[in-house]
């Protein structure tokens, strides 16, 4: 069995603005290859803002091996490199009221490196997935794999009774700072926030201590005293590209992947050309305005550089722990044609 050494636990996680970070590479024989990042951030009060989820958690025990096969674009089978997987709920059984059991799988090298998915279900080695389609051309065979456990509202955010939590609690999501989850396959958000009793609440009241919140997407917080809040993000910051499937008039969410700034063209979207922001884009959010907007950039026909319309804008800022939207207009992109992004690791 292959062993994966474990990482630096993950701490809290974390939202915008300036950052000071320290880095440590965690390449050791035997692990997965990760860079551990460690950082504080503020972002400011009185306004919303857009914020990623950069890292991942760590690996888990015997959630290495290699893709047996693909039966269709919803199952595969995997083959791991210690004992077979037994039964149905191993990697699953993720509950947002009651289990942080919300596992994704990451494919680190090959074709399709950097598709990263939800397993819905499983049997055995067969798990299943609704969140992606997975390409079925056999270039995924062979490739290897990792399991790791998705990011949670507790996870992410850390003890609401800490004196250093950032957000600010009360009765209700309309009087207390709000976390609001993009959900790409509804396309909308759903609203959390932390009551008195420091409890996370959804907006009907359930307790949701263990709501997911996908990796490499964000989440849109908003803070409603004047005052700015720090925040502490760290966990492992991926090497490689990232694989986001964006149906046809659809957004996605797509985070700056470590703690150091980049920029639209490092991001490298992986959009089809167009002629004016009526085509694919890619929208960086400001929070220039009282209420924050999304600016809008896409692709010029003649030479694919990143262009509001104005001119090149190749380098157009993305701020550590910061996201940005992609909206299709095109053809789906998914499986095979899915849109891409790369990190810009220190």
């Amino acid at each position: 069995m292959k062993k994966i050494q474990s990482s630096i636990s993950t701490l809290a996680l974390a939202l915008v603005v300036g950052v000071s970070s320290l880095t440590t590479d965690c390449r050791a024989a035997g692990n997965i290859g990760d860079i551990f990042q460690i950082g504080q951030i503020t972002f400011a009060g009185g306004k919303r803002d857009f914020v990623s989820t950069p890292f991942v958690r760590p690996v888990e025990e015997n959630g290495t091996g290699i893709v047996s096969a693909v039966s269709n674009s919803t199952t595969l089978v995997l083959d791991p490199d210690g004992a077979d997987y037994a039964g149905t709920f191993q990697w699953t059984g993720g509950s947002a009221t009651s289990a942080d059991k919300w596992y994704i799988v990451e494919i680190l090298d090959g074709r399709y490196i950097g598709l990263v998915f939800l397993i819905a279900t499983q049997n055995n080695n067969t798990v299943t997935t609704t969140e992606v389609a997975l390409p079925t051309d056999g270039a995924l065979v062979g490739s290897k794999y990792a399991i790791r456990k998705d990011w949670t509202l507790s996870t992410l955010f850390g003890d609401t009774s800490s004196p250093s939590f950032p957000l600010a609690k009360n009765i209700n999501a309309s009087l207390a700072d709000t976390v609001n989850v993009f959900v790409q396959k509804t396309q909308g958000f759903v609203t959390y926030y932390v009551n008195t009793s420091g409890l996370w609440k959804n907006g009907l009241g359930t307790t949701t201590p263990h709501a997911r919140i996908p990796y490499g997407a964000g989440v849109q917080v908003l803070r409603r005293a004047s005052g700015d809040a720090t925040m502490t993000l760290s966990g492992e910051a991926r090497k490689s590209r990232l694989r986001r499937d964006v149906g046809v008039n659809e957004f996605a969410l797509i985070a700056n992947l470590s703690l150091a700034p980049t920029t639209v063209q490092a991001l490298a979207p992986s959009l089809d050309r167009g002629a004016s922001a009526a085509d694919d884009k890619v929208e960086v959010w400001s929070t220039a305005s009282s209420l924050g907007n999304w600016i809008p950039y896409y692709r010029r026909n003649s030479d694919g550089a990143f262009t509001s319309g104005l001119g090149s804008t190749n380098n157009v800022a993305v701020a550590a722990g910061k996201v940005v939207r992609v909206r299709n207009t095109g053809v789906a992109r998914t499986g095979a044609n899915a849109i891409t992004a790369e990190p810009n690791l220190p």
